[in-house]
């Protein structure tokens, strides 16, 4: 289990210093589909745990495993002082099949502390946004807000003032962060899957970049961009959609690393 207090090297003094967990700024966010066993994950957690801030069970995994695993994870993570949150796509399922406060009661028994709902969803085309985060208020659970696409072309269709007012909208609805959608091709990224560095400076111009969650696209060379972002926003940027074998290499750059 990882210790805040940690022993180190007398130069890790020197290194840029970071806010102590539970944290509002420099949030990490990685992405679990239950890629690893039990073992491996704490294994894993013991040297990056520290710098992990909240785990997001991506798409609808925890309904394809046993609830006895899905317990069993939730445990490591909360004895590593992880926040735990549902992916966007559960919520989605669970209007689809008239479900939602069912599901709000078993995540409140199973103890997660967060949901995510997306701008793009059913829910939200029905304009049913503000009941569903009734609902999660009720619950007392934090709630992520996605704005954008998972379809590049659909995600640039959005003018940068639509996006804009979905971002407002998302953070007066109270929103613990704003997370945006993060694709090769999209608003974010190129093809490629480099940054499109005016978008984000558009971004961070026109909203406080503490309440933005800026996702990391699927197909990135991560060290190039995870740099970006540090020399565009800051070292306390909140970054989602991190694997967590990069996990380290965000830290590093956080604490202002530079190699060669």
């Amino acid at each position: 289990m990882w210790v805040d207090c940690m022993e180190s090297f007398s130069l890790f003094e020197k290194l840029e210093k970071r806010e102590e967990k539970p944290r509002q700024l420099g949030i990490t966010v990685v992405e679990d589909i239950f890629q690893y066993s039990d073992f491996e994950l704490g294994k894993l957690l013991k040297y990056v745990g520290g710098y992990i801030d909240i785990v997001k069970f991506s798409a609808i995994s925890p309904l394809l495993v046993d609830i006895d695993n899905v317990k069993s994870r939730l445990s490591i993570y909360k004895e590593n002082n992880i926040i735990t949150c549902l992916g966007g796509s559960m919520i989605e399922l669970a209007y689809a099949h008239d479900l939602v406060d069912v599901l709000l009661t078993e995540v409140e028994t199973l103890n997660i502390d967060m949901i995510e709902l997306s701008f793009s969803g059913a829910f939200a085309t029905d304009g049913n946004t503000k009941k569903i985060i009734r609902q999660i208020n009720k619950d007392r659970l934090k709630f992520l807000v996605e704005v954008g696409y998972k379809n590049p072309d659909a995600d640039l269709g959005i003018s940068f003032e639509d996006r804009l007012n979905e971002i407002k909208k998302a953070i007066d609805l109270g929103a613990f962060k704003v997370v945006i959608e993060g694709r090769n091709g999209n608003f974010l990224y190129n093809r490629s899957g480099f940054m499109r560095k005016e978008n984000i400076r558009k971004i961070i111009d026109s909203v406080n970049a503490t309440n933005i969650l800026f996702e990391l696209p699927p197909l990135t060379p991560a060290v190039e961009v995870i740099s970006d972002y540090v020399n565009i926003v800051g070292s306390d940027v909140n970054l989602g959609n991190v694997i967590l074998n990069r996990v380290m290499i965000v830290e590093m750059f956080r604490r202002k690393w530079r190699g060669r």
